[in-house]
């Protein structure tokens, strides 16, 4: 799954941004799906005193809210990018706000003040109303996605690669530096997504007492021979099975 977000100030042109975008991944047949960061106080997609949220108040974790036309599932918390994302299946995801996130980013701003107060080095892209006013800056393409959109997702689809594990909330340091350093270097063509030194945690995961332990590439491997060596002799194995193994080590 390939994530990157869309962020600015308000007014600075991130929706239509968005909107155009998965458009455009849409039409060339990649499945998309969004997350949309909201800062405004006090907002809640539950309404007080309906019987969902009488629900949540009692459960405190989660309440499916199902309708004829639509169905939310609602969490008593605020959740984490890889939280949300687990529950995501889609070739792309676009991620409208989350600044800190360390994320391929496209920077919409209204003007230069704005353009310069938001920049980090996860910006790859600029677009927004200040495009009407700069063809380029600082080596990073500028693109109004209004008016090319098209250029602007053939940038993302260059740019972006599948999604970081974000282990330790994004600074493992496994690969000697946090995410949004990583990320950075890949964008500028200084290191790989292959630098990562921490395997996907869907694809082998192991637990301490039920903390998950955090293993680089080699060690992964290293496990999954192992496994697939002894399991593919055991009745009942079939390759590609999803496998899991309980152990308790014997005192």
């Amino acid at each position: 799954m390939k994530v990157f977000a869309v962020i600015g100030l308000h007014h600075s042109g991130k929706t239509t941004a968005c909107e155009q975008i998965m458009s455009h991944l849409k039409n060339r047949g990649h499945s998309v799906s969004s997350i949309k960061d909201i800062h405004q106080e006090n907002f809640s997609l539950d309404r007080p005193g309906s019987n969902s949220n009488r629900h949540l108040k009692v459960n405190k974790e989660s309440v499916f809210a199902r309708s004829l036309n639509e169905t939310c599932l609602i969490w008593d918390r605020q959740l984490s990018l890889n939280d949300l994302l687990d529950h995501l299946h889609t070739d792309w995801v676009c991620v409208e706000g989350m600044k800190e996130s360390p994320l391929p980013k496209v920077l919409c701003a209204n003007n230069l003040e704005e353009l310069e107060k938001m920049m980090d080095d996860t910006v790859f892209a600029i677009s927004g109303p200040v495009t009407d006013t700069m063809d380029s800056y600082k080596d990073i393409p500028v693109i109004n996605a209004r008016n090319n959109p098209e250029k602007l997702t053939n940038l993302i689809i260059e740019k972006v690669f599948e999604v970081l594990p974000f282990n330790k909330n994004g600074f493992c340091g496994h690969c000697g530096l946090n995410c949004f350093e990583l990320t950075a270097e890949i964008l500028r063509g200084k290191r790989q997504r292959s630098d990562c030194a921490v395997k996907t945690m869907k694809e082998m995961e192991v637990l301490f007492n039920g903390e998950p332990v955090l293993m680089n590439a080699f060690v992964s491997n290293m496990f999954n021979d192992v496994l697939n060596a002894l399991c593919k002799n055991l009745k009942g194995y079939q390759k590609g099975s999803e496998i899991t193994i309980h152990y308790k080590e014997k005192i």
